[in-house]
């Protein structure tokens, strides 16, 4: 399967379909709003879901096999913010405010991300489990669409950052998570985790640590930039990493 043909699978998926739907009622000037108590109500069934069959999963995993995956993973939560912010300071010439609170959300995990590259992955062939996230992506459609004319606000380098850093990252975490024996489908989560930045736990932190950073540039660059480019392709790519060192 070549990466062109992944991709189209992805931007034919129920859940991307959703997220454009989002986009598109938003861009038309639609009303249109998932209830907050329900969308409040889904992410607590969603997260919680993952928690505890996260938990059932870890229960059948010896400490020989989970201790390669955990110590790369906590590299990777050391790496992406320092990379980032050193990105930021010497090339994008951020004052050190702005670099480390969009640091601080490149190097936190989006679990929206998580869901809809546990989907993708599934689809690929990994025990399926449906598209229970597709509500989740068509709210955050609609979100990310009122961020996109703040785009011309942060300015080219802050968009390109918003996508080749994931892909950087995404690229580190897949061949770390392979030489720590994850299977295609695993590293290509742990790649989409480290590629991801965090557009909801994030935000506060950084507004009460960091008041003087500017919220225009680290939230447009987490939810408006590189989340749709996750979705989207990156995805797709560290899916395509994962399988190419596989050899398959």
């Amino acid at each position: 399967m070549t990466v062109g043909s992944i991709l189209a699978t992805n931007l034919l998926s129920p859940v991307i379909l959703a997220f454009a739907l989002g986009v598109v009622t938003r861009l038309i000037k639609s009303e249109f709003r998932l209830p907050k108590d329900l969308y409040a109500s889904l992410s607590i069934y969603l997260l919680l879901a993952l928690g505890i069959k996260g938990g059932v999963e870890l229960s059948h995993v010896s400490l020989a096999q989970f201790a390669g995956p955990a110590g790369v993973t906590l590299l990777l939560g050391c790496l992406t913010p320092i990379t980032s912010y050193a990105v930021l300071r010497k090339l994008g010439r951020f004052d050190a405010a702005n670099s480390a609170a969009i640091a601080a959300h490149y190097g936190s995990v989006s679990a929206v991300t998580f869901i809809a590259a546990q989907t993708f992955v599934t689809a690929m062939g990994e025990r399926p489990e449906g598209y229970m996230p597709t509500l989740l992506l068509l709210e955050m459609g609609i979100v990310a669409a009122d961020r996109i004319s703040d785009l011309k606000k942060v300015g080219l380098f802050l968009g390109a950052f918003g996508i080749v850093m994931p892909l950087v990252h995404g690229a580190l975490g897949v061949v770390l998570g392979v030489f720590a024996g994850l299977s295609a489908g695993g590293a290509t989560m742990l790649g989409a985790m480290a590629a991801s930045a965090s557009y909801i736990a994030a935000p506060p932190a950084a507004r009460m640590s960091l008041p003087t950073a500017n919220p225009t540039f680290y939230l447009t660059a987490a939810l408006a930039i590189t989340f749709p480019f996750n979705v989207v392709a990156g995805i797709p790519v560290y899916y395509a990493i994962a399988r190419a060192i596989h050899g398959g």
